[in-house]
């Protein structure tokens, strides 16, 4: 009995046999014609053979190929934002909100969302029309889009309250480094006190509503109990205190909204890209159809163009060996139907996967 495995490999010596017959055809029937001749106002011969339709195509070919190059800047420049956040120094903003104001721009969207999804099964489920003129759709890449901006606003936040904290318990912020469980952290221990950090991570009447305990594992919780007796901060003043504490709240509001919006985006996925979502997985078609710019997007862009989308190039890998399995990590590499294919065959799956992905966005 074949495994999937064989097929997919089947599959790829089939087009790729396929391929090369219809290139061989295509450069006999060149040699077969002869040169095409234009006339003195531009307008081609009736007997050319190539088409208004397929100029069409090849340009919309080019500008697809730009698009995607476009995109994968767009990542270098967002690992360039993460950079240059590192490099702010945000201890003399008094308000977060000056620096963060990305909340205000999920607000009407987050309530967009609750009213689509508390209307009845039946108007959720229909609608009339071309999908990308429905206003849900439009709703839905709205949402996909946010989702994504939301994980920089977190470092943006994240860095807003290191620089204010770090008075306090600088030595935190190497021992918790992930910026949701700092936060939380951060608003937990708060002013202390820093010698009985023990019995503060058993409580839960707190801004998290969850002990310390819960948050962070047993090794790390030790280490920063013992680091926390030693620290060289020093007490910070009420009004500090409650700068830092809205902060962590916005956080974890930032973390609740991106929840949100991934959940609808996925369950959304499946009326108005149904043929997309049950090849490669609703949270993949979203990724896809969000850095493609929606459907259109996706169906122009050629399919050797689809596995680049969402590899970061990290440039500080400069010297390293290159020969280390597939090149292009994104979207579709750690998609479901990727993920369970051998890694000798990843590249060809990808390959073949990537075609059947632009035809069923089409």
């Amino acid at each position: 009995m074949s495994t999937l495995a064989d097929e997919l490999l089947n599959d790829f010596e089939e087009s790729g046999s396929e391929e090369e017959d219809e290139q061989q055809n295509g450069l006999l029937q060149e040699s077969a014609t002869p040169p095409v001749a234009s006339s003195s106002n531009g307008i081609r011969d009736p007997g050319s053979m190539v088409l208004d339709g397929d100029e069409e195509d090849e340009a919309a070919s080019e500008e697809a190929v730009a698009d995607g190059a476009s995109k994968l800047d767009e990542v270098e420049d967002e690992e360039e934002a993460k950079a240059k956040v590192e490099k702010m120094q945000l201890g003399g903003v008094s308000d977060v909100r000056t620096v963060a104001g990305l909340m205000k721009t999920l607000e009407p969207v987050l309530e967009k969302v609750a009213h689509y999804q508390s209307l009845p099964p039946e108007k959720q489920n229909s609608f009339v029309g071309s999908v990308e003129d429905n206003p849900e759709y439009h709703l839905l890449t709205q949402a996909n889009t946010l989702s994504t901006s939301i994980d920089n606003e977190i470092i943006l936040v994240h860095k807003f309250i290191r620089d204010h904290y770090s008075s306090r318990f600088p030595e935190l912020e190497t021992l918790v480094t992930n910026p949701l469980d700092y936060a939380r952290t951060v608003a937990i221990i708060g002013n202390g006190p820093m010698e009985n950090i023990k019995e503060i991570s058993q409580k839960t009447d707190n801004l998290v509503n969850s002990s310390l305990r819960s948050i962070l594992d047993g090794p790390t919780l030790m280490v920063v109990t013992v680091e926390a007796t030693t620290t060289r901060g020093r007490e910070l003043p009420a009004a500090e205190l409650k700068t830092i504490s809205r902060a962590c709240e916005m956080t974890l509001s930032l973390d609740r909204a991106k929840h949100v919006l991934t959940t609808y985006v996925q369950s959304r996925m499946n009326l108005f890209a149904p043929n997309l979502t049950a090849l490669i997985g609703s949270l993949t078609a979203a990724q896809l159809l969000n850095f493609a710019g929606g459907l259109t997007g996706l169906a122009k862009t050629p399919s050797c163009n689809i596995p680049p989308l969402g590899s970061k190039n990290n440039k500080a890998q400069t010297g390293f060996a290159t020969n280390v399995g597939v090149r292009h990590q994104g979207f579709l590499y750690h998609s479901p139907i990727i993920s369970g294919i051998p890694p000798d065959l990843k590249k060809q799956a990808m390959r073949i996967v990537s075609a059947k992905l632009v035809l069923a966005a089409r």
